[in-house]
């Protein structure tokens, strides 16, 4: 059997670490747009040895709450990616100047 803490002590940060991966390659490789955000879906899956293994990425994820744990998913990422849009949107019609977040500017 497995650790009852298993989930978030061993899948969760090999799910980080892939994803800090990803990260870095899209900084790298991807030009990002200065103002915004980018939703991006990623698709991965367990090996029968249990490493996670990150299968596609997605530019456009289908956010269609369907049943079980999608839909958790979905209703629980949909308000925070709103408030995120609706914050962007307060900001620049405060008139602020805006600072760059490129560690490099």
């Amino acid at each position: 059997g497995f650790a009852p803490d298993w989930v978030v002590s061993v899948l969760v940060p090999q799910i980080r670490s892939k994803l800090r991966l990803l990260m870095e390659v899209v900084k790298a490789e991807i030009p990002l747009p200065e103002v915004g955000y980018e939703l991006l879906g990623c698709d991965m899956m367990l090996d029968s040895d249990l490493n996670i293994w990150l299968i596609e990425v997605n530019a456009s994820p289908q956010l269609e709450a369907t049943l079980g744990g999608r839909k958790a998913a979905v209703e629980a990422i949909v308000p925070q990616v709103v408030g995120t849009q609706m914050d962007l949107l307060r900001f620049a019609a405060s008139g602020q100047p805006r600072l760059s977040l490129n560690p490099r500017a």
